[in-house]
């Protein structure tokens, strides 16, 4: 009986003794894994620099999730960070792991990524290799990725009125991204909405098949009642004239497969006007814009609701597709004398409007 009480109590103590060095590991594992994560990122990023706040890690979700990181780039000038990321969950993606693969599902919320252009390389804040980084921190390939209340800041600061363009409440979630059970032409899917500056409401979706080597697409796009003013100190910069008054929208569709692409554009200007600026811009380009900025004036005064706008096709190679020209000047004619273009999305591009490759090609 005395045997038997040792062996209890022997193995008493081992279970404890086990647990205890798991819930050792347990509560050191986060703070290892930030000291390991800051440790690279001050010394294993070429021209760039990062710190992380926390990591935890959840084993009986099998998941983790990194908060406060921070990455800058230390050649330039440049105060902002490059990235700043609020949190960032990754999972197992438990649907995957039945089907034999280990994948991930991501979620991020409150990135921000800031990129400052310039002429001087010293000041320009660009990203380099994405894949690196993201795989240090997501070494599990992504099943699924959701991005909520994001941002992108464009920046200049080599002129004497900085420039700033901002895309905000950035929206994403995409679907499917490694479906190789799916036996659809295009398992994924995806959904997008933001904001332009102030005013301008992005929204944008479709499919594609993430495993292909050439591009397999097909999605919409659509920007609403943007308000022309809010791009001024940009167009001050980078371009001759700055807007009064007038709101923006545009419509497009694509669709790519085997290396070509298909698809169309439609702007919309409606109730504009604009001045020149003071700079001259003595060149070819300085005449195409100002004869496109006369002909732009008589379309909004000559169209019956007061906008100007085109619908301009392309299709062929994805790398240079051809631009109907002549269609799309057409187009801005019909608008303004006859029947103006509906302002929506028209749903009539898909994968069977891609044309097949030429000889040629």
């Amino acid at each position: 009986m005395n045997n038997k009480l040792r062996i209890f109590k022997k193995i008493n103590k081992a279970v404890l003794i086990t647990i205890l060095v798991l819930l050792g590991i347990r509560i050191a594992t986060p703070y290892a894994v930030t000291a390991g994560a800051n440790w690279y990122l001050n010394n294993k990023l070429e021209n760039m620099q990062g710190h992380l706040e926390d990591f935890d890690l959840a084993l009986l979700r099998g998941a983790y999730r990194i908060q406060g990181l921070k990455i800058w780039q230390t050649n330039v000038g440049e105060k902002r960070p490059l990235v700043d990321l609020q949190t960032a969950t990754v999972t197992i993606a438990w649907k995957e792991l039945f089907r034999g693969e280990i994948l991930s599902d991501v979620s991020v919320y409150g990135l921000t990524v800031n990129y400052v252009d310039s002429a001087f390389p010293d000041k320009k804040q660009a990203p380099k290799d994405w894949r690196k980084i993201l795989k240090e921190f997501i070494p599990i390939e992504i099943s699924s990725f959701n991005l909520e209340k994001s941002a992108f800041h464009f920046y200049n600061n080599d002129f004497k009125i900085p420039v700033e363009v901002s895309v905000t409440d950035i929206n994403l979630e995409a679907k499917n991204l490694k479906n190789t059970a799916s036996k659809k032409q295009m398992p994924s899917s995806f959904t997008l909405n933001a904001q332009l500056e102030k005013s301008g409401k992005i929204s944008s979706k479709g499919r594609f098949n993430a495993l292909k080597k050439e591009p397999v697409f097909d999605g919409s796009f659509k920007l609403e009642d943007f308000n022309l003013r809010e791009v001024n100190d940009y167009l001050r910069v980078y371009g001759p004239v700055t807007f009064t008054r007038g709101t923006f929208n545009v419509y497009s569709e694509v669709a790519t497969k085997e290396g070509r692409v298909a698809g169309y554009v439609k702007p919309f200007l409606k109730k504009a006007d604009f001045i020149k600026n003071n700079e001259n811009f003595i060149s070819g380009k300085h005449l195409l814009l100002e004869v496109t900025g006369g002909m732009t004036n008589v379309l909004l005064r000559a169209s019956k609701d007061g906008s100007a706008a085109t619908q301009v096709d392309f299709e062929g190679p994805l790398k240079k597709p051809n631009v109907e020209t002549k269609d799309a000047i057409m187009s801005a004619l019909s608008n303004a004398f006859r029947e103006p273009l509906k302002q929506k999305v028209d749903h009539d591009i898909d994968l069977k409007d891609v044309p097949e490759k030429t000889k040629r090609e």
